[in-house]
């Protein structure tokens, strides 16, 4: 988009680990602070937080920079990106910046550009919808998820398959494979997915330039996602005892809120199915969500 001078683009961004709240100095984030693109971008390399030299290795190389921070640009940025945190409907946040000269990418200098980013982040309003009736009894099980998640939704998205390439030499990152599982994904689908409904706004003004009145009215009538807008050829694993028992149900953002414990949730994704659905060797006494699954099918 840079290289093409467009006027405005959309970054999603997933990061391999959280923004960090507590930064003492946006401006000059340290290594854990925020994820190091954001920061190379506008010309800053970020720094060991006990304050030791930055590893030769690891010196700014000027061909990343791709924004002007003379008026501290990035400072701004990230502590927009922690009030939109904190307020946990997602983040979003959009600011016109000037590129720089960056001859790798072929990118003209003083090019004005209206970025609107979307950061994969936990989003505790989102959290929140996802508990429904039972906020207390979710958040136990959200959190075993995330121990069990590798840190949701800071997924470590990539993975070079092959041993022998010299990761030292240009390029050689566009190897790398996505390695998540199906679910992984599709809870991360469903999570950006939510953080964009609740910002339509600013994404179609990302796209035409401007939300006018049509837009607004667009937002306004926006329908509210449905339980059957995931791929019905991906499944997700529910367990139903502690011997392993499953049940592979089609990835629709009930079963994937089921997954997480949400038992309104589980209603909805059990209520298609029949007695010879269920593993032969279920027991309706093996767990809470196995009598739940019992008696979703016998009241329908």
């Amino acid at each position: 988009m840079l290289r093409r001078a467009l006027p405005r683009g959309i970054w999603v961004h997933h990061a391999d680990y959280p923004l960090n709240l507590d930064m003492p100095d946006p401006s000059r984030p340290r290594w854990g602070d925020i994820d190091s693109y954001f920061a190379l971008a506008f010309g800053v390399t970020p720094r060991p937080a006990d304050g030791s030299p930055l590893p030769e290795a690891e010196e700014l190389d000027p061909s990343t920079q791709l924004f002007d921070n003379t008026n501290d640009e990035l400072g701004s940025l990230i502590r927009e990106m922690i009030s939109a945190k904190k307020a946990g409907g997602g983040i979003v946040v959009t600011r016109t910046l000037t590129t720089v000269r960056n001859d790798r990418f072929s990118i003209h200098a003083r090019e004005p550009f209206t970025l609107t980013i979307l950061s994969s982040e936990r989003a505790w309003q989102w959290e929140r919808e996802l508990s429904w009736s039972q906020p207390a009894r979710y958040q136990e099980l959200l959190q075993e998820m995330l121990n069990g998640m590798g840190a949701f939704p800071y997924y470590s998205i990539g993975a070079n398959p092959d041993t022998s390439v010299d990761m030292t030499k240009p390029w050689t990152w566009e190897l790398y494979v996505t390695k998540l599982a199906p679910w992984q994904a599709h809870l991360i689908s469903n999570l950006d997915s939510w953080v964009l409904n609740q910002n339509l706004a600013a994404f179609f003004a990302a796209i035409d330039g401007t939300c006018a009145d049509e837009c607004r009215q667009a937002v306004t009538d926006a329908p509210v996602s449905s339980h059957t807008d995931f791929n019905p050829s991906v499944t997700v694993p529910l367990t139903f005892a502690k011997n392993g028992t499953q049940l592979e149900l089609p990835a629709s953002n009930a079963v994937v809120q089921c997954h997480l414990g949400v038992w309104e949730a589980c209603t909805e994704a059990f209520k298609t199915l029949v007695p010879s659905d269920l593993p032969s060797n279920l027991l309706c006494t093996d767990s809470d969500m196995a009598a739940h699954l019992c008696s979703t099918i016998r009241d329908h």
